[in-house]
């Protein structure tokens, strides 16, 4: 070790900096996620927005600031088609949805 990484200064310095960069692995794999579930969306014509809104977004909303809304939003919009689908069909395909539901 360096003298300076013996102090308690460069001790809080290492722990810091192993914290950052720690916590941003999670968050690229979930941006990572988010844009994959965002672009399967747009492709299939259940939303407007294109996965670009993604990448742009993460880059604003960093993990420091409010960096959960991306992932929650991709989430909501997933779910929210999800149910769409489910109830009233696809927009894509204009087929109703399951069996015993109205308009089947």
């Amino acid at each position: 070790m360096t003298a300076d990484s013996e102090t308690p200064d460069g001790v809080v310095l290492r722990v810091g900096t192993i914290s950052f960069f720690g916590s941003l692995v999670p968050y690229v794999v979930s941006m990572v996620r988010a844009y994959q579930v965002q672009r399967g969306l747009h492709d299939s014509g259940e939303i407007k927005s294109g996965p670009g809104q993604v990448l742009v977004a993460a880059l604003i909303l960093n993990p420091y600031f409010i960096g959960f809304y991306v992932p929650l939003s991709v989430s909501w919009a997933a779910r929210s088609a999800m149910l769409r689908i489910k109830y009233a069909g696809s927009p894509a395909t204009g087929q109703a949805g399951p069996p015993g539901t109205p308009g089947r």
